[in-house]
This record gives structure tokens, C-alpha cells and sequence, in this order.
């Protein structure tokens, strides 16, 4: 498998997880529905960490004398100003937030479904320490464990082994589900999968398969137990079976073999990217009209953003 059909097809499953990720924000009065944000697009968050811990891991393997801290720091630092210099004053003058507490959900958490961008920021930095300081990815993983299993006893679990230490954490950080107890242990099995990425190319299609599909059920048994439990509400992102069913998907992605026909694959790249930072600003600018007006809507204008600008490129470097 080249290594540029291995990027295609993250690409791509990247793109189809942003949709999934906009489906998960939208209220739908449809059982069917219901069950993919469930069961599917809460997948959305934890690929994108793998896949960003893949492509770190990467950069760091082939040029170690390379600042790739820093590189991620500039890159997606430069995201979250971006977009969040955006959502700002829309959040501020909506009314649903004091300032005291905008900058407090700035800080600890990220509005506007942007807590992705600090958190895998936050993850990143954690893997290139390790990987230059301590040198042991073992450590790594292993404290990214610990802090995983409290995150997730915090999180879709705090209402069944009730505590009030999670109450009083909620308080201030807001939630578990951040760049410390969430993304470093997913961003660690993207760079795991990396070094990993031979055993999976070489190993049998259907044992790759079957081992996505056993985890997969795994994963909907326990999330099917947690929701029974907690409340509608609850925030319930982080279940115990996830790293491993995470694992299996980044492994299949990796064996993956289908033509895109040609289609640029830095396309679904960007895409992915525009989709899921834009959809809080489409959703607010459509709140008017129905959910499925503003899936689409957003989905299609993410996918148009990249094909224009390489339109766009390409007819200016023709004219000169």
C-alpha cells in the first residue's frame, strides 16, 4: 500500500466522520437518526485524535531534528484564534454567556464544538515530550491510561459511581472531556497504529475486520448500559471500550483499498476541517430552518470551500 493511497483513505474517512460529528449537533426527531449520533458519530472525535496522532508520530519518525512542537502550535493555535475570533462576540451578544464566563468556557473547555482544537493541541504537545524528553512511549501510554480511565469515570460514568469530587471539578474545568483525560490516549494509539501500521497492512483482511466488528458490538452493549442509566442529558463521550474499537477502526482504515478516481484527497482534508469548525456558525446563521436544511447546508459549502480554492489556484497559476 503507498503511502499516498494510505493518506487518501484517511482523508476520507475523515470527511465521513465530520458528517457524522454535524449529525451528532443537530436535533432530529428520528429514532433511526438518533441511533447513529449514538452509535456512530460519537466515533467522529476520537478518530480524528488517532488520526492526528498518526500523522504526529509520523513527522516525528521521519525528521527528529525537525520543531514539530512547534509546527503543531502554529497550525492549529492559528485554527482556534481563527475561528475562535469568529464565534466571540456571536457567543457574547447572544446573550448566553457573560464574559466571565465565555473566557472561562474559552479557556477550559472551548465553545462552539471547538474544544477539539486545544484539546488535540494539548495531546500532540504530551506524545512530542514524551517522544524527545522522557523517550519511553510506553510512559506515555500508560499515563495516558490512568488519566483516560478517571476521564471517563468523570464523564459517562459519574452518574453511576456518583462522587462529589466530579461536581466540584465540573465546576471549574467544566468537563472531562479535554486535552488532558480525553485526546492524549487516542493521539497515543494513532501513534501506536503508526508504528503498528506494517502489522496491519500484512495481517489477514478478515481478522482486521473481525476485530472491528467484535469491538464495535462491545462498544454498543456498554454504551446501551450507560445510557439506560444516566440521565438524557448527560454528557457521555468517553466509554471504556472505545480506545480498542478506535484501534480496530484506524487499523481497517489502514487496509482499506478502493479508487477515489483520481479525486484529490487534500480536498476531504480541508473539508473535514471547514465542516466541523463552520457548523456552529451555519447552524446559528439557519437556526430558523430545520435540521436536515442545516446538515446539508453545512456538508455541502465545507465540501465547496476546498474545490473553489483549488479551482481557483489552478485558473491563477494558468494565467501566469
Amino acid at each position: 500500500m503507498s503511502h499516498i493511497q494510505q493518506y487518501r483513505q484517511i482523508d476520507f474517512v475523515k470527511w465521513i466522520m465530520a458528517c457524522a460529528i454535524v449529525l451528532l449537533h443537530l436535533p432530529f426527531d428520528n429514532l433511526w437518526i438518533s441511533i447513529i449520533q449514538q452509535y456512530i458519530s460519537r466515533l467522529g472525535v476520537p478518530i480524528f485524535f488517532a488520526f492526528s496522532g498518526f500523522f504526529c508520530y509520523a513527522n516525528l519518525e521521519a525528521n527528529t531534528k525537525r520543531n514539530v512542537m512547534k509546527k503543531y502550535i502554529s497550525r492549529i493555535g492559528k485554527l482556534y484564534l481563527f475561528w475562535g475570533g469568529i464565534y466571540f462576540p456571536l457567543l457574547y451578544f447572544s446573550g448566553d454567556y457573560s464574559l466571565k464566563n465565555l473566557l472561562k468556557e474559552y479557556l477550559f473547555c472551548a465553545p462552539a464544538y471547538l474544544w477539539y482544537l486545544p484539546a488535540v493541541l494539548i495531546g500532540c504537545i504530551s506524545l512530542i515530550f514524551f517522544y524527545k524528553n522522557i523517550k519511553s512511549f510506553c510512559a506515555f501510554m500508560f499515563l495516558s491510561g490512568v488519566l483516560y480511565i478517571i476521564g471517563t469515570l468523570g464523564n459517562s460514568y459519574q452518574y453511576i459511581f456518583q462522587s462529589s469530587i466530579w461536581s466540584e471539578y465540573s465546576s471549574v474545568f467544566i468537563t472531562t472531556r479535554n486535552g488532558i483525560f480525553f485526546a492524549p490516549l487516542f493521539i497515543g494509539i494513532g501513534a501506536l497504529c503508526y508504528k503498528m501500521k506494517k502489522v496491519f497492512t500484512d495481517a489477514s483482511k478478515l481478522i482486521v475486520c473481525f476485530s472491528a466488528v467484535i469491538t464495535y458490538i462491545v462498544y454498543c452493549v456498554e454504551v446501551t448500559y450507560v445510557r439506560s442509566i444516566i440521565p438524557y442529558y448527560a454528557d457521555s463521550s468517553m466509554y471504556f471500550s472505545l480506545p480498542l474499537l478506535t484501534t480496530s477502526i484506524v487499523g481497517f482504515t489502514l487496509i482499506m483499498n478502493f479508487d477515489l478516481h483520481n479525486i484529490d484527497s487534500k480536498i476531504f482534508r480541508e473539508a473535514s476541517t471547514i465542516i466541523y469548525c463552520a457548523q456552529y456558525g451555519i447552524a446559528y446563521c439557519l437556526q430558523n430552518f430545520n435540521s436536515y436544511v442545516v446538515f446539508f447546508t453545512t456538508i455541502i459549502l465545507g465540501t465547496l470551500v476546498p474545490i473553489v480554492r483549488k479551482y481557483c489556484v489552478q485558473q491563477y497559476q494558468k494565467s501566469i
